[in-house]
């Protein structure tokens, strides 16, 4: 395991640990191996460690208001079976290689950004359909969170 996702996976027990002491963690289960297999042939690429350890991580795992959704429902829901080739102006997120991590009630996202070489954190809003300009390193997302959440 690489020095990047061992820090993650110490962030997500840190936000779990705080999460099951002041609140009722919420969201699915952890991805399946053929989950992640689905996920990685639908986006045709390797799914990164960070990624993969964060659609893992098997204790429940709230992000504030956020839960966690199955990565099972994307595929089917969003058709990440026939991601569109790059640069065909369409902009669903499975053409923007974009996968849905977290959702709170009123149907806002976290995403993960699959579209960059190291993957990062965006929020979308679903009142605009638009995604934050500016993502965040999944390690660091959660680092930063868990410090939040601990103080």
């Amino acid at each position: 395991m690489s020095e990047t996702t061992t820090s993650l996976r110490t962030s997500l027990d840190r936000i779990a640990s705080w999460l099951e002491a002041h609140a009722t963690p919420a969201g699915a289960s952890p991805a399946s191996a053929a989950e992640l297999d689905d996920l990685a042939k639908a986006f045709r690429r390797e799914l990164p460690a960070e990624v993969v350890t964060l659609l893992t991580f098997e204790r429940p795992l709230a992000v504030f208001e956020y839960a966690r959704v199955q990565p099972a429902r994307w595929v089917s829901q969003l058709g990440y079976d026939a991601v569109p080739p790059e640069g065909g102006g369409d902009r669903s997120f499975a053409a923007q290689r974009w996968l849905p991590f977290a959702e709170d009630g009123g149907g806002n996202l976290w995403i993960v950004d699959l579209s960059l070489e190291a993957p990062v954190l965006r929020r979308w809003e679903r009142a605009g359909c638009e995604v934050s300009q500016h993502g965040c390193p999944i390690p660091t997302f959660f680092a930063r969170l868990a410090l939040a959440l601990e103080a």
